[in-house]
């Protein structure tokens, strides 16, 4: 028995599991995760060394090289890259896709500590961190109007922490503002008179400054903990730690040095709206729901507001739960409205209200079957899942339009409704099972993928392969159940019915003309298809291609770059020009911060960067309540930027890229279309070389922000080491390092701690004795043998020296990039890559074409071998239902004209042919061939079954097949409009995966009926006549 007869036979079988299927799709609609994206890990790690006091080549050579060499050793390592800035090392490993990272953690522990069991010991243990989405925050919040720096970093401190208690809050970090600390400011004259060495005193304030453990003892049967307490209480008992003997006599701190409260040195400026202020970095935890946490999180800071004195401000300066909020709305309505597109189509054609809610009702069934199977497999309401939601909307009525119309068909010519639904559903079982199998099929490859592209597109393709498959088994069960017990046969029309049937009749009768014409001008169809193709193929050649579409998220970063050796406090200047502009002159802001220096946390921290970097956030307010579009902003400010000389100024709206830092990011601070990668371990030639290249990309179309690492280069002083006079006084480098070390940048000695807060204990020679080299020149160095002049010990120079070194690999790149501006990637990176063909670099030197074009050409390649494996295997599942090789090869033909239809959509529209667009062509391949195969199903039935000859078979079965066939075409083309149109805010992804399949399928749907019927009779008369001809020459042997 199958499954049709089943359902006719044991109804109420089939009602129960139906409404069991509505319940528990409503419950898992309800506990559903909601977000913009899937939730997965890269496999990438972040490795970050901190070492306090060394300048980039010191952090290259002694951390970066040793750490390169033993990481490389660990398998499945796709890529190393690294970055060595003032103060850190930053390495970035990336594996390929499919490794066990949980194995590969304690691999990189180990390997590092092998790297670093040498290295000195100001090099402080390296951070690790796995590279995952929930690295993005949820929310950001500003904090403003305190008394001064520290307090206002105090508030935002205390304000963290209740919002780190909130319900699925993995972090709140505190960025910007100022801490206290206790200052030793040392007196480079003093320490001379008593002979005391800077590194003496840090070792005696550790010394001095502790809680150690003296085991335990029994007393009366009772175990007590013994210690030694000796932590500082006061900063009383700070200045009398004896730090020397004069005379006999103690020398206390005191005598040489200072110890009061102060502010730590501030290496960077956060601004809210051009006023300082600090900033609360939120991240959830995964699995959470990114709109129920904004809500609680949104609460909570209402709650706190109230507690706050009236002069302090919390601002919420992100929120990413209102774009994922305003995304997923539009994609929502713009499925909502599909599906009711969809079932207008279906009421136009069947022109009853009955008929239209038998097949009508199969959308919601597939859909909250679809909805169970997300929650089943873990995953989310993200706008990809409802991508896939929305593109099936049309789909899931396919099988059940074909069913209906099979039995309405039957019906109307005498069979009872039960014998009528039998025998429809079992004439087009084999053939609907066969075209939702294949539509299936193409999705199957995406799942297997390695990469960012199956990380997008994996919910995507499930939700397709369940919603599907589900609207199968509705069209296989509910439809030949509703039909048996509610169908009537139709004795009278209405107005709106006769109409529809007479506008019908004169389709049908226009089309028959028409497929009469092609059957009698075969050469002209054939060869007006194969040109088609011909052009489509052509066009796609020269068509703009981009990685990922133009997403508009009301987010304009504007990074501003200073001169060499701008100070921080001429940096916050000339800033402020910038914010008063913004803050003036664009009326779509609805926030502004801005980070002025090397800032914190980890963004910050991987692209560390001096006082002459800069970077404004620029919010603004709903796409709905603005005029201008990011893009149009972004413009607008690269104009005005012009008129700012001594900066350059890089405004650059936001869209979706990449999620991991590449070594390009790290060298050019963001996500760039076009790098140009130099590498060479000579930076002079590397630099000149880019900057040569630098000005040749400033003349190329299109191509704006060009800007080159050569320019990262500051002026500096080098101590360079006498290593004979040294020796002689006793010093070796390391020594003299340690002391210049702690006397110029300062170095942290110890804590203190006051009613459960810690507080560093600096010490640093005073602002006097270091201001000017002229005073660094004079300083007496304690050594072994008295104290001595540092002049006599090392000799000083001016030189300029990078502000970063970039790896790839083991070998050191300079990087060139640009931004693009009204051109495609595709074109852009062609016309670069042609250039740098042209060039022949000096020796030792590589050049090579990277950024976001290198991405793209990886995902294209990805998504062109999954187009051919779907490609084969539809061919393979219609070969398998035919039991044929020629008829699967004539359905095939529907692909190059469905490539016609997508092509010159993306054309008209102006889309790109991107990651996304791909999609859409790999959704066209399992849709198109659906009504070739229905078209020449029936055509063999009628052959076979009914013995009817070759021509008058397939304008038979182009006169019945046409209904169903322009049925289920309009429903998935007018299902996809609204996500063709675009509709809304955040819509911009999911639209160029809907328009070549809009375009293909109504190119196809039109040429199908007149082409594969012409291909059909060519290649079975041609079959006839061969076997005829074998007979004749039978009969004549």
């Amino acid at each position: 028995m199958n499954l049709s007869k089943f359902s006719i036979k044991y109804p109420y079988v089939v009602f129960a599991i139906l409404v069991a299927v509505i319940g528990f799709g409503v419950i898992s609609l309800g506990r559903l995760p909601v977000d913009l994206f899937p939730e997965f890990t890269m496999p990438t790690v972040m490795v970050m060394i901190p070492y306090p006091g060394a300048g980039p080549q010191e952090v290259e050579k002694t951390v970066i090289d040793e750490a390169e060499r033993w990481l490389g050793t660990i398998s499945g390592l796709d890529k190393i890259e690294s970055n060595a800035t003032d103060n850190l090392a930053y390495i970035q490993l990336t594996f390929k896709w499919g490794t066990d990272m949980r194995e590969i953690m304690p691999k990189i522990r180990d390997n590092l500590d092998i790297a670093l069991g040498e290295a000195p010991a100001e090099v402080h243990d390296p951070l690790i961190i796995e590279t995952d989405v929930s690295l993005l925050p949820q929310m950001m919040v500003g904090v403003s109007g305190g008394q001064n720096p520290v307090h206002t970093r105090e508030i935002a401190a205390k304000i963290s922490d209740r919002l780190q208690r909130v319900r699925d809050v993995a972090a709140a970090d505190v960025l910007g503002g100022e801490k206290r600390e206790v200052l030793v400011s040392m007196d480079r004259r003093k320490l001379t008179t008593y002979n005391i060495s800077p590194l003496h005193i840090e070792g005696l304030l550790k010394a001095h400054n502790l809680n150690y453990p003296l085991g335990s003892i029994t007393e009366q049967g009772r175990e007590l903990d013994l210690r030694l307490v000796a932590e500082y209480e006061s900063l009383d008992e700070i200045k009398r730690t004896v730090v020397g003997e004069k005379g006999g006599l103690p020398v206390y701190l005191a005598d040489v040095a200072s110890a009061d409260w102060s502010r730590t040195e501030s290496k960077s400026a956060f601004n809210i709206n051009a006023i300082p202020g600090v900033s609360i970095m939120i991240h959830k935890s995964s699995g959470a729901n990114t709109i129920n946490l904004s809500k609680a999180l949104i609460n909570e800071i209402e709650a706190i507001k109230k507690e706050l004195p009236k002069e302090i401000k919390v601002t919420i300066l992100y929120d990413s739960a209102k774009f994922v909020k305003t995304s997923l709305n539009s994609t929502f309505w713009n499925l909502i409205t599909g599906a009711i597109l969809a079932a207008f189509v279906l009421f136009l054609f069947l022109g009853r209200m009955r008929q239209t809610a038998f097949v009508g009702i199969s959308i919601p069934l597939s859909v909250f079957i679809g909805i169970i199977g997300i929650d089943v497999a873990g995953f989310k309401i993200d706008i990809l899942s409802l991508a896939g939601m929305t593109v099936a909307i049309g789909m899931v009525v396919d099988a059940s339009i074909v069913v209906f119309e099979a039995i309405f068909r039957h019906n109307q010519s005498g069979l009872s409704p039960v014998d009528a639904a039998e025998t429809g559903a079992k004439e087009v079982g084999a053939a609907i099972a066969s075209s939702t199998i294949t539509t299936i099929a193409v999705f199957v490859p995406l799942l297997f993928l390695r990469g960012f592209v199956s990380v997008l597109f994996k919910e995507f393709s499930w939700v397709m392969i369940i919603t599907l498959s589900a609207s199968l088994l509705v069209a296989l069960t509910f439809i030949p159940l509703a039909t048996s017990r509610f169908m009537k046969k139709e004795t009278k029309e209405n107005k709106f019915q006769k109409f529809s049937e007479r506008f019908y009749s004169w389709l049908e009768n226009t089309y028959s003309k028409m497929l009469a014409w092609a059957l009698n001008h075969k050469a002209y169809t054939v060869f007006l298809g194969l040109a088609l193709f011909v052009l489509s193929i052509g066009a796609t050649f020269f068509h703009q291609k981009d990685f990922f579409p133009n997403m508009d998220r009301g987010e304009i970063t504007v990074d501003i770059t200073a001169e060499a050796g701008t100070s921080l406090e001429q940096m916050k200047s000339r800033v402020g020009v910038m914010e008063k502009l913004v803050l003036d002159s664009i009326p779509e802001l609805d926030v502004m911060q801005s980070t002025i220096g090397s800032g914190e946390g980890l963004v910050s921290t991987v692209r560390g960067v001096a006082g002459m970097k800069a970077q404004i956030m620029i919010h603004l307010v709903e796409k709905r309540k603005r005029r201008r579009s990011s893009e149009d902003i972004e413009a607008w400010l690269r104009e005005k930027a012009r008129n700012m000389p001594g900066l350059e100024i890089t405004p650059a709206a936001q869209t979706l890229g990449s999620l991991a830092f590449g070594a390009e990011d790290i060298a050019l601070g963001g996500t760039t279309p076009i790098v140009v990668e130099i590498e060479g371990y000579n930076l002079e030639t590397a630099d000149s070389l880019g900057v040569m290249i630098a000005d040749s990309l400033r003349m190329m179309p299109g191509l704006v922000d060009v800007r080159t690492s050569a320019q990262d280069r500051r002026p500096g002083i080098i101590f360079k080491i006498r290593r004979d006079l040294s020796s002689r006084f006793g010093m070796t480098p390391y020594e003299l390092g340690a002391i210049l070390r702690a006397e110029l940048a300062g170095a942290s000695a110890t804590s203190y701690r006051v009613e459960g807060d810690e507080y560093d204990v600096r010490i640093r020679l005073s602002a006097q004795d270091r201001s000017i080299l002229s005073k660094i020149e004079t300083i007496e160095i304690t050594t072994p043998v008295g104290q001595v002049p540092l002049s006599n010990m090392v000799t000083i120079e001016r030189a300029p020296t990078p502000s970063a070194i970039h790896h790839k690999g083991t070998n050191r790149i300079r990087t060139v990039g640009a931004n693009l501006k009204g051109r495609d990637l595709g074109s852009a990176s062609n016309e670069v890559q042609a250039f740098l063909n042209r060039i022949d670099p000096p020796a030792g030197i590589k050049l090579r074409l990277s950024g976001g074009f290198s991405q793209m050409k990886e995902s294209f390649g990805d998504l062109w071998w999954v187009m051919l494996l779907a490609v084969v295997l539809v061919y393979l599942i219609m070969m398998a239902q035919f039991g044929s090789f020629r008829f699967p090869f004539i359905i095939m033909f529907t692909l190059p004209l469905a490539l016609v239809g997508g092509i010159a959509m993306l054309i008209a529209t102006g889309t790109s042919l991107n990651t996304f667009s791909m999609l859409g062509f790999i959704v066209l391949v399992g849709v198109v061939v659906n009504n070739g195969i229905v078209l020449i199903d029936y055509t063999n039935q009628l052959r076979r079954g009914k013995g009817m000859a070759l021509e008058e078979a397939i304008k038979e079965a182009g006169r019945v097949r046409m209904r169903p066939v322009l049925m289920t075409a309009l429903t998935t083309i007018f299902g996809l409009l609204p996500m063709a149109i675009g509709i809304g805010e955040g819509t911009e992804l999911t639209t160029p995966l809907a328009r070549p399949v809009l375009g293909g399928l109504l190119v196809a749907t039109l040429l199908t009926l007149i082409f594969i019927p012409v291909l059909y009779y060519l290649f079975e008369k041609g079959r006839e006549m061969k076997k005829g001809g074998k007979k004749t020459r039978r009969r004549i042997t």
